[in-house]
Parts: structure tokens; C-alpha cells; sequence
């Protein structure tokens, strides 16, 4: 269907290579913000709505840009306390 729509099949290999890292970091980040009793119900209601629009109506790479903020938001729980915690612990330690 995509090659229908005129996309190139290299760049759409790019674009899920580049997406990968992304979504492997956003369910880290989700699952540390479940254990740090964060609300995720916002970020969850996004992807859950995402995946109802998809299944009702047909798969297409476009439909994954809804669900790329809230993958980035949860990535950087993934990185940015880990990053915060050893620069607090230096900080301490000097």
C-alpha cells in the first residue's frame, strides 16, 4: 500500500530503523514511569486510540506519527533520570 502512495521503499527502511530505538526506549520509559507511580493513563490513552484507528481502518506508516511524541516523552523517562542521577551522585561526591 505504501508503494502505491509513491514512498520510497529505502526511506521507509530509514524511518523504521530510526524508529526502533525510539519505541524500544518509549516502553523502558513507560514501564519506569509505572513503577515511579506517574499518571501514563494520558500517554496510554493516545496509543490505545492510535491502535483503534488503525484496526478499524487499514496499517499505514503515516498513522505512527500520532503515537511519536508520546514514544519521545516516554523515552526521555527512560534516559533523563538515569542521566539526573549519576550527575547528582558526582555532584555529591566532590
Amino acid at each position: 500500500m505504501d508503494a502505491i502512495e509513491t514512498r520510497s521503499y529505502s526511506f521507509q527502511i530509514v524511518a523504521w530503523a530510526c524508529w526502533l530505538p525510539v519505541m524500544l526506549l518509549g516502553t523502558i520509559g513507560m514501564v519506569r514511569l509505572v513503577r515511579m507511580r506517574r499518571p501514563v493513563w494520558p500517554l496510554l490513552a493516545v496509543l490505545v486510540a492510535l491502535v483503534v484507528t488503525v484496526a478499524l481502518s487499514y496499517g499505514n506508516q503515516r498513522f505512527r506519527t500520532a503515537a511519536e511524541p508520546v514514544m519521545l516523552v516516554a523515552a526521555a523517562a527512560a534516559i533523563v533520570p538515569r542521566r539526573w542521577y549519576a550527575q547528582s551522585h558526582l555532584a555529591l561526591a566532590a
